[in-house]
């Protein structure tokens, strides 16, 4: 809701088309790759939340 979205589903559905997989599963993935305790929420920023605040095209 924070992002922009009405409902869980239409971002879900929205993030899986650009990032290939569910929330859910970057966000394992991320765990797997950099650590469960890492800052992950820092290191890695989803390129949808880039696309619609941090100006890229």
């Amino acid at each position: 809701m924070e992002v922009g979205y009405s409902s869980l589903g239409s971002f879900s559905h929205k993030f899986r088309s650009i990032a290939g997989q569910t929330p859910t599963g970057y966000q394992r993935e991320v765990r797997r790759v950099f650590g469960y305790r890492a800052p992950w929420h820092i290191i890695f920023t989803p390129t949808c939340f880039l696309f619609r605040f941090g100006g890229l095209d």
